[in-house]
């Protein structure tokens, strides 16, 4: 079962020999742990992106707020909180997928996990924005997609920062 341990005549310390363990399958309820978040606010992002989210329907909630708090440019201010929603969204999402790829069972996935997750947020975007063109009274943005993106990219730089903070130092 073992191979022979074979003498050490040269008086250096043995070295000890290392055996990976492939990690054991994942379970229903640990798959489950990982995708439902993802696909929860993925529906979330689909959801803003019909006809409930229109410009119409969330000047009702915001104007009224700005307006209260004296703000003389409420268009402009009304832009700048809806693209707000945009980051906001795009966020959840980069951190829900770092989270998704870094707890995976697959190498591939924990070891490329920042590319995985913006690649999945720069996808997501572009179908989000392309779902816009059919809604009436939305219009799909490039440039959307691109703020989205780098929405996600700034998140996922977080947390890369973050989990390089906490690796121990080497001397």
């Amino acid at each position: 079962m073992f191979p022979p341990i074979e003498p050490n005549l040269s008086g250096e310390r043995p070295r000890p020999r290392i055996i990976i363990v492939p990690a054991p399958p994942p379970t229903r309820r640990g798959r489950l742990r990982r995708y439902l978040p993802v696909l929860l606010w993925m529906a979330v992002i689909f959801l803003a992106s019909t006809r409930l989210g229109r410009p119409e329907n969330s000047e009702a909630i915001i104007d009224p707020i700005l307006q209260f708090l004296g703000v003389k440019n409420v268009d402009n201010v009304h832009i700048l909180v809806r693209k707000m929603g945009h980051v906001a969204e795009y966020v959840v999402l980069a951190l829900l997928l770092a989270y998704f790829c870094l707890s995976s069972s697959r190498e591939t996935l924990r070891r490329w996990w920042f590319l995985f997750a913006l690649l999945g947020v720069l996808i997501y975007a572009s179908t989000d924005e392309f779902h816009q063109t059919f809604v009436p009274e939305r219009v799909g943005s490039v440039r959307d997609v691109m703020l989205d993106t780098a929405s996600g990219a700034a998140a996922l730089s977080l947390v890369a920062a973050w989990r390089k903070l906490r690796q121990p130092t080497r001397l």
